[in-house]
């Protein structure tokens, strides 16, 4: 597929100031940058090669300020731990905490090798550049491989070259079976259902950059917190937290999008390679900058950041340019974060059993992998305590700084299993819903709101506006709510729903790049192959005056359907080179259904999209690959592809009761345009909510709290 450069140039060009969305995943576990005190993984030569890579040096003295930092912090010695921390990242800083230079505005001089193009004969063989093979196999423990020669001593350009070596073979296996107890195929291992998480590593034992970046920032923020004497450290806490989440951003994202990128290669053929990224640092967002968004949107913005098992930070910006800090200790509660969040889901996503209610009577959802029908129901009483729990701990301690009127809006901007929260559900001691009290949207990253988004200043008619409803085929559930709620909305808006089988591939993209409003009533998928999935490992070099890339080609693996991400940086100081090492395994997850196809998160990034507003009106929309501060799927995909605001859905949502509630969203976005307002999209969405929540049929939040407005601007 041809697309114009200019999409991927302002997908690059726009990420210093990105940011998007999710995670369970709270904590780099326990790791180490290599243990060569085991005889049977490593030999001398290993070892003095090892001693002399100044990549793996640079690594040992960064871990071991941060376990001084560490112990300081638990003795109470904050200044000390703090000047440790600062000196750990000092030593990791070589273009490490840097993101997307605009390529229009590249130094003079700054050249690019041509890319070195690898693709797969087998999965154990890796020819040279000039045996590439039209036959691609999947990509086995390519990864752990280079990380194991890594650990070697080699540089990651010298261990994509060498992972053909024959030689290396048998220690490459051993090093892997040791790792995950023989487990075979480490780079495609089952993840649970929705709760995929992006592997900064690949191999969680061992150490890169990127990831002793993030735990050390984590733990510089509680640091500045525990010498909480002035803002001033709440200040340095905040810098510290926007850090976490631009260090992800502004590097797994990019380099994902980048691998899957149409526009940068074709085949074996590198179409334009003046599109390689240069790193620069970034700036990072300041308490002034905090204030001034509050002020323009004259919203109420929650950021939260998780620092350990037991602290949750809150910095709360008001409207009037006022912010305010509190401390969440979760050390009283038996119970972690990350499973109250997961009970707190659940207790929402789930039918209310009071004891009369007829379980054959659930509703079908937009979903094609169901729960079991038991797995379904939730007593009344679970439900009112998880709830509330989640209120008590996420809202009580800030809810006299929200606003008071119902009509200002909040904006929570979540990190890690905070994603997973629904906060509209949430439930005060009284038994009231947050949602009747306040207007709610989320961001992935205060980034995302700096963009100046299209407001829809009229509601859409015609061709304005693209209606997908129920494309029911052979394969897939036929959802009779998804059809009405396509018709309905097609009627009011005097445009044409794509209904069955005139939602074909074909017929959609002939129209979805011109639409105002994009809207899906359909099925939501995580894992589908696209119809040309590719299985991608990239190791992508970056020095003084050129980058090179080595690109390794295949398919996934035949017997799972799996997207996922795997992602280490790495640095020379001496060499000044740094390296980028990312794979992906067979496309970007997250799908919506079509007639007789599927249009997968991979596809839509390669789009050009000018609506305001994309609504997902489906099953688990909002999922996808999880990092610490983002989640590679739909909302993002439609970011970069140029929507700036999603609807999308956090479970698998009823059939029925999800039409209604659209049917009113759309019914109070026209009622807004006809009193010539602009378009407030959380206003209308929110009342929609109340409209379906007091109806006792659907009363459960099940029905209508599932649907999350988000700010994705790229």
């Amino acid at each position: 597929m041809y697309l114009a450069k200019k999409s991927l140039t302002r997908l690059l060009t726009s990420l210093i100031s990105a940011s998007v969305i999710l995670s369970v995943n709270f904590y780099l576990p326990t790791k180490s940058v290599a243990d060569y005190s085991n005889p049977n993984l490593y030999s001398e030569a290993d070892v003095d090669r090892s001693n002399k890579s100044p990549i793996l040096r640079n690594l040992r003295e960064a871990m071991q300020l941060f376990e001084q930092g560490n112990r300081q912090y638990k003795n109470a010695q904050y200044s000390e731990a703090e000047k440790s921390l600062k000196m750990a990242l000092d030593l990791l800083d070589a273009g490490s905490l840097r993101g997307f230079n605009n390529p229009k505005t590249r130094q003079e001089g700054f050249s690019f090798k041509i890319p070195f193009i690898l693709n797969i004969e087998s999965s154990k063989t890796i020819p040279v550049a000039s045996n590439i093979s039209n036959f691609l196999v999947p990509l086995d423990n390519l990864y752990a491989k280079i990380i194991y020669l890594i650990t070697q001593g080699y540089n990651p350009s010298e261990a994509a070259l060498q992972v053909s070596n024959e030689e290396i073979k048998e220690s490459v296996e051993e090093f892997i079976q040791s790792l995950q107890g023989n487990s075979p195929n480490l780079d495609d291992t089952p993840q649970e259902e929705n709760t995929n998480e992006i592997s900064n590593f690949g191999v969680d034992t061992l150490e890169d950059v990127h990831s002793l970046e993030l735990k050390t920032l984590q733990l510089l923020q509680r640091v500045f917190v525990a010498q909480g004497k002035d803002d001033k450290f709440e200040e340095e806490a905040f810098k510290a937290a926007q850090l976490i989440r631009n260090l992800e951003l502004l590097r797994i994202v990019p380099f994902a999008a980048y691998a899957l990128s149409d526009e940068v290669y074709q085949g074996t053929r590198v179409y334009d390679n003046t599109l390689l990224p240069k790193l620069t640092f970034p700036d990072n967002l300041s308490y002034k900058d905090f204030r001034r968004i509050a002020q323009e949107q004259k919203s109420t913005i929650v950021y939260y950041s998780v620092a350990s098992e037991t602290e949750l930070f809150a910095w709360i910006a008001q409207p009037t340019g006022k912010v305010y800090f509190r401390k969440i200790d979760f050390t009283p509660s038996d119970i972690s974060l990350d499973k109250l969040v997961k009970s707190g889901y659940r207790a929402a996503s789930s039918y209310l059993d009071r004891g009369n209610e007829r379980k054959e009577s659930i509703q079908p959802v937009r979903d094609l992998k169901l729960r079991n029908l038991e797995e379904r129901f939730v007593r009344e009483s679970e439900h009112q305590e998880k709830l509330k729990q989640l209120h008590q701990r996420l809202i009580d301690p800030i809810e006299d700084l929200l606003p008071a009127s119902p009509e200002e809006h909040v904006v929570f901007i979540p990190q890690n299993s905070l994603f997973l929260v629904p906060f509209p559900a949430l439930k005060d001691s009284s038994g009231r819903y947050l949602i009747e009290k306040h207007t709610i949207r989320t961001a992935p990253n205060l980034h995302s709101l700096l963009h100046k988004r299209r407001p829809l200043d009229r509601f859409p008619r015609g061709r304005d506006i693209l209606i997908v409803g129920n494309p029911a085929d052979r394969n897939v559930l036929n959802l009779p709510g998804a059809e009405k709620e396509a018709i309905n909305i097609a009627q009011r808006s005097g445009s044409d729903a794509l209904i069955r089988n005139e939602s074909n591939e074909n017929t959609v993209r002939s129209r979805i790049s011109n639409a105002k409003i994009l809207h899906f009533a359909t099925h939501g998928v995580l894992d589908v192959r696209p119809s040309k999935p590719r299985d991608v490992m990239m190791v992508i070099e970056t020095g003084k005056n050129s980058t090179f890339v080595h690109r390794i080609e295949g398919v996934p693996n035949s017997k799972r359907i799996s997207n996922g991400v795997s992602y280490s940086f790495w640095f020379d100081r001496e060499e000044e080179k740094t390296w980028h090492i990312v794979r992906t395994k067979g496309s970007l997850p997250g799908a919506i259904k079509l007639y007789g196809s599927y249009l997968t998160s991979q596809e839509i990034l390669n789009l050009k999209l000018n609506a305001s507003l994309a609504v997902l009106s489906a099953c688990n929309t909002a999922y996808g690959e999880f990092g610490y501060s983002t989640v590679l799927g739909l909302p993002l995909s439609l970011g970069l592809a140029g929507v700036p605001r999603v609807a999308v859905s956090l479970w698998s949502v009823p059939d029925e009761s999800t039409q209604i509630l659209m049917s009113d969203f759309y019914t109070q976005m026209r009622i807004q345009a006809a009193q010539g307002r602009v378009i407030d999209e959380p206003q209308a969405l929110r009342k929609a909510m109340l409209t379906v929540k007091n109806d006792k049929q659907h009363q459960d939040p099940i029905n209508w709290a599932g649907f999350t407005l988000m700010d994705v601007s790229q």
